[in-house]
């Protein structure tokens, strides 16, 4: 039975890695990529691309807060 493996962010460095790693383990890869140029290289290693650019998408506020310490 083969497997299925997402890898987030592939089109370059450990991502890629990891496609070529699991396709060569004999894995159906889906693969994110921004540009044309990484979806390429996906499409390459038999990897099913699929574009994701979140760049534009805003990112909501956080409020940090300190956690006091621990009283033992």
């Amino acid at each position: 039975r083969m497997s299925t493996v997402l890898v987030i962010g592939a089109s370059r460095g450990i991502g890629l890695e990891f496609v070529r790693q699991y396709r060569d383990a004999g894995a159906r890869v889906i693969a994110t990529a921004r540009d044309d140029a990484g979806l390429a290289r996906l499409r390459e290693l038999g990897a099913e691309p699929l574009r994701v650019d979140v760049a534009g998408v805003p990112i909501p506020r956080v409020r940090a807060t300190q956690v006091p310490p621990l009283q033992a």
